[in-house]
């Protein structure tokens, strides 16, 4: 004890000045003494949202500037829909985001039928919405699961408590606000898939026929069915004309037939483009394995040329028996 007292003793005194803040650390920024340790400057400066106490979402009008409010409310707006789903939001939030889309995908229209199509505001338009919607939840079943129910042993009857028995009952009961979650899930997906369809159409009639397949692609994987996206989608695919842009629209249009039944007339249009794209399909695939020989046989010699060899100089000759033999020519 004796030598630690006499360690302390050493250090002399201490002035409190020695530990008073720098005049550079009292600016802007920095927090003062009346402010809590630990809390950060976004705390201190972050705007009131809806998980905001009361008194902070309900405080004095005046204490925020018209600028402030508007630079708040953009920001919130140009927040992406993109991953969330409905199950995030009520009944009537669901359906003022989807009313305000259908305003956006209406504007859309009218840009699409004006005289000429206005595509650019068209598109603008299109994609507004989308960004409005929720991603549809293609796990939502307003059904209620049931968890397997237990067994006597031996009998193979199944056998349920009173209390188990009532709430199948329950889950049973279709109540108001299921019916118009239902209902407003349904039109979720029909302005889900009916923009995605409308943008792809926008890109067709700007040739832009990547785009096109890759909107068309998004409103299929809201309804897999949706005929006017495998149409828009089989012809865009066509128009790029690659081996496997021809065989994707070969398969969509295979698709419409099953879907519009056989006796269609407009079935009989699909088998004609499914006729027509096995040899245009054909003829791709041979182009495509020549210019891909061509750039191998390229790469070769370029290699090769280094030790004054060709890939010429190595010939391939079919065996009897199956395989190639390969053998070296000057």
């Amino acid at each position: 004890m004796t030598n630690d007292k006499d360690q302390f003793e050493s250090l002399g005194n201490i002035k409190a000045e020695a530990f008073k803040v720098p005049s550079w650390a009292t600016g802007p920024g920095f927090p003062s003494s009346d402010e809590k340790l630990g809390e950060s400057s976004k705390s201190r400066h972050r705007p009131a949202t809806p998980e905001a106490p009361e008194d902070a979402q309900h405080g004095n009008p005046s204490d925020v500037s018209e600028d402030e409010e508007e630079v708040w409310e953009d920001a919130e707006e140009s927040v992406a829909m993109e991953g969330v789903t409905t199950r995030l939001f009520s009944n009537g939030e669901l359906e003022a985001l989807i009313s305000k889309a259908v305003d956006f995908k209406t504007k859309g229209n009218t840009c699409f039928q004006a005289k000429p199509p206005d595509l650019d505001n068209a598109i603008s338009y299109y994609k507004q919405a989308l960004d409005c919607l929720p991603a549809v939840d293609k796990s939502s079943d307003l059904t209620t699961s049931r968890t397997p129910l237990p067994t006597s042993s031996g009998s193979g009857i199944q056998e349920i408590t009173d209390e188990e028995a009532e709430a199948i009952q329950e889950s049973e009961k279709t109540t108001p606000e299921a019916e118009q979650r239902k209902a407003l899930e349904i039109e979720l997906k029909d302005c889900t898939k009916a923009c995605w369809g409308n943008l792809g159409a926008c890109y067709i009639a700007k040739n832009d026929d990547k785009e096109a397949v890759a909107a068309c692609t998004a409103a299929l994987e809201v309804d897999s069915l949706y005929v006017k996206a495998l149409q828009r989608r089989a012809a865009a695919n066509e128009r790029i004309a690659s081996w496997s842009s021809l065989s994707s629209a070969q398969t969509d249009y295979e698709m419409l037939i099953k879907i519009v039944g056989t006796q269609s007339s407009q079935a009989s249009l699909y088998r004609q483009k499914v006729a027509g794209l096995g040899d245009r399909i054909k003829v791709q695939q041979e182009k495509e394995k020549d210019e891909m020989l061509s750039k191998l046989k390229d790469l070769g010699n370029s290699l090769l040329g280094n030790f004054g060899l060709s890939t010429d100089n190595f010939k391939f000759d079919q065996q009897e028996g199956g395989g190639y033999s390969m053998r070296f020519e000057r």
